[in-house]
């Protein structure tokens, strides 16, 4: 009897203000396109799964997009304590968004 092999799982966790472009870069990791419309503002967390193959190993990659409004700012903890990365994104037209780097940097480390 064959058993097929068991899928390791890999939990990445998108930080940063809003409107930077989180959702355009899962979106895009997803699909393996740029989206031709704009993305409507994340609302709490969306998850993005998707199969790739890491070093030949099947690896389901789990995408938790962020919102970066400050209402929504709490609910990121419990993913970052347990992913396995994470990606923070700023806008380089927006100096603001660059400075809360640090912001973002501060609640890895709590």
């Amino acid at each position: 009897e064959m058993h097929e092999e068991e899928t390791k799982t890999l939990s990445i966790c998108m930080l940063g203000e809003a409107g930077v472009g989180k959702s355009c870069i899962s979106v895009t990791f997803k699909s393996g396109a740029q989206p031709s419309e704009g993305i409507n503002a994340t609302i709490g967390i969306d998850l993005w799964t998707k199969i790739i193959n890491i070093d030949d190993t099947k690896v389901k990659a789990i995408i938790y997009d962020t919102s970066g409004q400050e209402r929504f700012r709490s609910m990121p903890k419990g993913y970052i304590r347990k992913g396995d990365g994470i990606v923070i994104v700023y806008d380089i037209t927006d100096k603001q968004s660059f400075e809360s780097v640090t912001y973002w940097l501060n609640e890895i480390e709590c």
